[in-house]
């Protein structure tokens, strides 16, 4: 299994970032986080089907290829992804990092 991005364990690090450039709340906004999603990465994965079954004018959580290769994959308000998430705040200049592999 590989991210839609093709971000792999084999492939070494694959490091994202945000750069807060003004200081936010749990209330104001942030950046939502799912604590140890790599373990359940593929459970999550199984759970979507085929690709083909997830593109925007399929269903309200879909998948966005990119031309180029690759896409990412958007969530509807009311999916249940948002259960396990976790809003990060953090403050004016705070530069948040993550490995993306899965």
């Amino acid at each position: 299994i590989t991210e839609i991005n093709s971000a792999v364990h084999s492939t070494g690090p694959h490091v994202q970032g945000v750069l807060n450039l003004l200081d936010n709340t749990a209330d104001d906004g942030g950046t939502l986080v799912v604590p140890r999603f790599p373990e359940r990465f593929e459970c999550w994965a199984a759970a979507l089907g085929a690709v083909e079954d997830n593109h925007e004018e399929q269903t309200a959580s879909h998948v966005v290829e990119r031309r180029q290769g690759g896409g990412s994959y958007k969530f509807a308000l009311d999916d249940p992804i948002y259960e396990l998430a976790h809003r990060v705040p953090l403050r004016e200049g705070s530069l948040l990092l993550w490995d993306q592999r899965t």
